[in-house]
C-alpha cells in the first residue's frame, strides 16, 4: 500500500519524535485538541502520522493544503498500520462537519447514504474502524512514529521551497 503524508520539513522520519502541540489544528479547529486526546488515549500513544493513501491525497488536496511541509511518500504493509480511522467519524469529532453535513458530503461524493452512530452517540467509540474499511468509506492511515527503518520513506522538500 502506497501511502503519503505531509510533516514539518525538519522532522526525520526515522528518528525523534512530534510535538502534538505543533498541529495547526490547535487553532483552526475548536474541538480538535479534545478529539486529539480521546484518541491518544485509544491508541496508547500520541506518536503517530496521518497517511492517506497515494490516489486519495492527491485527488483530495492534501498536496495543495500542506505547502509548507515535507511530502513522505512510503510502501507499507497491513501489519504496519497502528490504526484505520474513520475520516468521517473524525471530522464530526474535531468539529470540521456536522453529522447531516457528513451525510450530504457521502451522498455526493460516493452516491451512498453514510449510516453513522445516534447523534448523542460517544463519536469515539466509533472513530476506529476494525478490520478493512468498508468500500466507499473515508479512510486515515494512521503509522506509527518514529516509522521502523524497514519501511523505506522518500522525503520530498515543501513545494514552497523546492527550485
Amino acid at each position: 500500500m502506497r501511502l503519503l503524508t505531509y510533516q514539518h520539513a525538519e522532522l526525520e522520519p526515522h528518528s525523534g519524535a512530534i510535538d502534538p502541540e505543533r498541529s495547526t489544528f490547535l487553532e483552526t479547529l475548536p474541538h480538535y485538541r479534545h478529539a486529539r486526546d480521546q484518541l491518544v488515549r485509544l491508541l496508547g500513544t500520541d506518536q503517530f502520522v496521518w497517511c492517506l493513501e497515494d490516489d486519495e491525497a492527491r485527488r483530495g488536496g492534501w498536496r495543495r493544503h500542506w505547502r509548507d511541509r515535507a511530502e513522505w511518500e512510503m510502501c507499507i504493509e497491513a501489519s504496519d498500520i497502528l490504526a484505520l480511522v474513520d475520516s468521517d467519524v473524525w471530522h464530526i469529532m474535531i468539529g470540521k462537519r456536522t453529522p447531516a453535513e457528513t451525510r450530504a458530503t457521502t451522498l455526493r461524493d460516493a452516491g451512498l447514504i453514510r449510516d453513522l452512530p445516534p447523534e448523542h452517540a460517544h463519536w469515539s467509540d466509533h472513530v476506529l474502524l476494525r478490520g478493512d474499511a468498508p468500500p466507499g468509506r473515508a479512510v486515515h492511515i494512521l503509522i506509527r512514529f518514529p516509522i521502523p527503518t524497514s519501511i523505506a520513506v522518500g522525503v520530498l522538500p515543501p513545494p514552497l521551497t523546492r527550485q
